[in-house]
């Protein structure tokens, strides 16, 4: 049994999210954990509305209380539209958490979605802001390509615009959380990591497109993505704070 297993960016409501994948994963990797984390943008109001989002929330809770473990629904900026319907049950606590706080082995994690941190648009230019905030309306309106395509899970590329704007998230989420160790956000759709802050940061690679995850188990933290019958991993091991 592992001490945590964490998801990000799920998005059910999207096109792209696949609930037997999700399903098969909390069968065949959830079930091993204590805590279970699902680090924001869980549902997709935008894409399916609030209340299908909160018929596919019950849903997918029942699955997740099948696994008998802590679970903890952080709120990212597309669960918004939910936080106000109490008649839900989300998670252990019955509730969207804004950050959860956890100590494993000595090291005080801390996490949340990293949307709190958009305002990182403002340290950059003006034209850059504007874009990074419109762009899927740009891209859908003018016919406009991405930003790059994936090259792999722990490194791929979204072009140097996307890359600023990451930087910038990271910098001012170190800058609001040096009361931790680690800190470990979403958001980003990227995977992204550094041992060198403080607090020490890791950004989950989204579920709804990379299939990303991360195992904590005692000092040693597990990136992966799951691939049905199994997970290829990159392993970060033996961290030391």
């Amino acid at each position: 049994m592992s001490d945590l297993i964490a998801v990000s960016d799920l998005h059910i409501g999207d096109k792209d999210f696949s609930e037997n994948d999700f399903t098969y994963f909390l069968h065949k990797v959830a079930n091993r954990t204590d805590r279970f984390v699902l680090n924001g943008d869980n549902f997709d109001c935008s894409k399916v509305g609030t209340e299908d989002a909160m018929e596919k929330a019950r849903q997918i809770n029942k699955y997740i209380d099948q696994l008998g473990c802590e679970s903890v629904f952080i709120l990212g900026n597309h669960d918004n539209s939910l936080k106000g319907f109490r008649d839900i049950k989300i998670g252990s606590n019955g509730m969207f958490k804004r950050q959860y706080n956890i100590e494993i082995a000595g090291i005080r994690y801390r996490f949340m979605h990293g949307h709190q941190y958009d305002e990182a648009w403002l340290k950059l230019k003006p034209v850059v802001s504007l874009y990074l905030r419109f762009q899927g309306w740009i891209e859908k309106t003018f016919k406009v390509k991405r930003l790059g395509s994936q090259k792999s899970l722990s490194g791929y590329s979204k072009g140097k615009v996307f890359l600023k704007y990451v930087d910038a998230i990271v910098e001012e989420a170190i800058e609001h959380n040096t009361d931790t160790d680690f800190l470990i956000i979403g958001h980003a759709h990227y995977y992204y990591l550094d041992l060198s802050t403080k607090p020490k940061i890791l950004i989950i690679p989204d579920w709804i497109n990379r299939r990303g995850f991360i195992e904590i188990n005692g000092r040693d933290i597990t990136v992966s993505a799951f691939h049905g019958d199994g997970a290829s991993t990159i392993t970060i091991s033996n961290i030391s704070l």
